[in-house]
C-alpha cells in the first residue's frame, strides 16, 4: 500500500460526502472528493489516484459513464475503482463488474469502516485478487442489538428516519455500540413505537411521511404518562434555520443536530451525553 494513499471520491450525496472524506482523513489518507461526475473524470486525470470511490447516481455525469471512461483512458485504466451502487440490482453490479471495477458495496448496507477496509484491500500490493461484491441486506423493524462491548450503556434506542441509508447507517453504528434499536420509516410509527416501548432516548428526523418531526415530539410532551412526555429526543435534521432549531428548543427538544455537521461517531457522542444527563 502506498504511504500515503491518494484517495478520489465522487459522491453528489453531502452528508455521505463529508463522512466518507472525515474517515478517509483519520486514515491517515489524502483525499479528494467532487460531486458529478464530469469534474470527478477531469479530477481523476489530473491527480491520478491511488483508487476512485464512485457513486453511480451522479450529475452531469453517472457513475457507470464514468467508470467506462476511465477503463478507455490508458493513463487511469490500473486505477482501482470502488463503486457504490445505490440499487444492489444483480443486473447493475454485473455491469459494474464486467467494466472493470475492483469491488462494490451496496449503500443501504455499508458503514464507512467497511469502506476504509475495502480500499486498502484494493491497494495493498499482495491483494491480486478481485473483490466480490457485497449482497445487500435486508433489515427488520425493531432492530435488535448484540452486546457487542462491555461498556455498552444497553439503553434502548428509538430511531425515527425516513431516507434508507441514513436510517441503516445510524443503526449500525448505535448498534456496534451496544444499544438495542428499534428503527421506523415515518412518524406514524415513531409515535406508535415509543409509546409502546417507552425508549430511553429517540433520534427524530423531522421531514418524514404521515406525521412530521415536530408534530411527533409535541404530542410526546403531551402524552399523560410522565415517562413518555420526558422522553429524551434528540432532533437530527437536515433543516437549519433559526426558526427551525427555535421550534424544536420550544417543544424541549434534548438537543438538534443538523445532519451535514455531524459524522455518526459524533452523533453516537452527543447520544451517549444526553444519556447522561
Amino acid at each position: 500500500m502506498p504511504e500515503t494513499p491518494h484517495i478520489l471520491l465522487i459522491e453528489d450525496e453531502q452528508i455521505l460526502r463529508e463522512i466518507l472524506v472525515k474517515k478517509c482523513i483519520a486514515e491517515g489518507f489524502l483525499i479528494e472528493a467532487e460531486e458529478d461526475g464530469e469534474t470527478g473524470l477531469a479530477k481523476a486525470k489530473e491527480m491520478n489516484p491511488d483508487a476512485i470511490i464512485l457513486d453511480i447516481l451522479l450529475p452531469k455525469m453517472n457513475g457507470i459513464e464514468v467508470l467506462r471512461a476511465l477503463k478507455k483512458d490508458e493513463t487511469l485504466t490500473s486505477i482501482p475503482v470502488l463503486v457504490i451502487s445505490n440499487s444492489g440490482q444483480p443486473v447493475e453490479i454485473s455491469e459494474i463488474m464486467q467494466l472493470g471495477a475492483q469491488d462494490c458495496l451496496i449503500k443501504t448496507t455499508f458503514t464507512p469502516e467497511e469502506v476504509i477496509e475495502r480500499i486498502k484491500r484494493m491497494i495493498a500490493p499482495t491483494d491480486t485478487s478481485q473483490a466480490s461484491p457485497v449482497a445487500p441486506s435486508v433489515s427488520s423493524t425493531p432492530l435488535q442489538s448484540a452486546p457487542t462491548q462491555t461498556t455498552a450503556s444497553k439503553a434502548r434506542i428509538v430511531i425515527a428516519e425516513d431516507d434508507t441509508f441514513l436510517r441503516e447507517l445510524a443503526s449500525r453504528k448505535l448498534e456496534s455500540a451496544g444499544y438495542t434499536l428499534r428503527a421506523c420509516i415515518d412518524g406514524a410509527d415513531a409515535l406508535k413505537s415509543i409509546i409502546e416501548d417507552k425508549p430511553d432516548l429517540v433520534l427524530l428526523d423531522v421531514i418524514m411521511p404521515d406525521i412530521d418531526g415536530f408534530e411527533v415530539l409535541k404530542r410526546l410532551r403531551e402524552n399523560p404518562d410522565p415517562t413518555i412526555a420526558k422522553t429524551k429526543v434528540i432532533i437530527l435534521s437536515n433543516l437549519g434555520q433559526e426558526s427551525d432549531m427555535q421550534k424544536g428548543k420550544e417543544l424541549n427538544a434534548t438537543d438538534y443536530l443538523i445532519k451535514a455537521n455531524f459524522t455518526m461517531d459524533e452523533i453516537t457522542q452527543k447520544v451517549e451525553a444526553a444519556l447522561k444527563t
